[in-house]
């Protein structure tokens, strides 16, 4: 993690357009612009793979209402035990919302995304609890308290933060953008090569196995060892 003020990246960006004393951009505005170099480099980081921003939360129910801040699904597991064993549900594509109609069962196999809701499948028996994995949306920081801190990820962050704030400056008053915009896009393609490159000296594994042990017997696999 590398954490920031809002009010250190607003004069990071002032600086980067030359504006440090300039009062043709409020700092309201410069505000905005953070929000809106924010939630880009939080798309460059999602969009790569990386689970940097992943929380969950417990789904005990056929169907839960998706979190308000709820952007995409990681995925969901079964909690086998209290001693935290878990069993990874598939997800159910719209071809197969019959398949476990009229299913009575203990333990979900499958999950789905329906309007505003996810739902297991089949619903889950009283005490049995799912962990839905998501990535939340990124925070907006327009009107923002100064010392709020925000964490910009990696010093490549910081730098996109700073310039994408210029670039927007600059292109307000209608000045050359050419430098920030150039600068901007060199700094994203660096970010999303960071991003894919997260496990600097570990290989990653081409196929997902199955876990022996961790399905019950006579379970639907919709996967196997390839």
């Amino acid at each position: 993690m590398r954490r920031f003020k809002v009010s250190d990246l607003v004069t990071l960006g002032k600086q980067k357009a030359d504006q440090e004393n300039a009062t043709f951009v409020a700092d309201a505005d410069w505000k905005g612009h953070l929000s809106a170099a924010y939630a880009e480099l939080y798309e460059e980081i999602v969009k790569s793979g990386l689970r940097y921003f992943e929380v969950e939360h417990d789904l005990t129910a056929e169907y839960t209402d998706l979190p308000d801040d709820h952007l995409s699904t990681i995925g969901v597991d079964f909690l086998i035990d209290t001693a935290g064993h878990r069993r990874s549900l598939y997800e159910l594509m719209g071809q197969e919302r019959g398949r476990f109609a009229g299913t009575n069962s203990n333990e979900p196999q499958a999950y789905s995304l329906e309007g505003g809701k996810i739902r297991l499948h089949p619903a889950p028996a009283t005490g049995k609890t799912c962990k839905h994995a998501y990535i939340p949306q990124p925070l907006s920081l327009v009107g923002a308290a100064d010392d709020l801190e925000i964490d910009v990820i990696m010093p490549l962050g910081e730098q996109f933060l700073s310039w994408s704030m210029a670039f927007q400056a600059l292109a307000k008053e209608e000045s050359d953008v050419t430098v920030a915009a150039a600068e901007r896009e060199r700094l994203r393609v660096d970010i999303a090569e960071w991003a894919v490159r997260r496990a600097f000296d570990q290989s990653r594994r081409l196929i997902v196995e199955d876990e022996p042990g961790l399905w019950s017997e006579g379970a639907y696999r919709p996967w196997g060892r390839y």
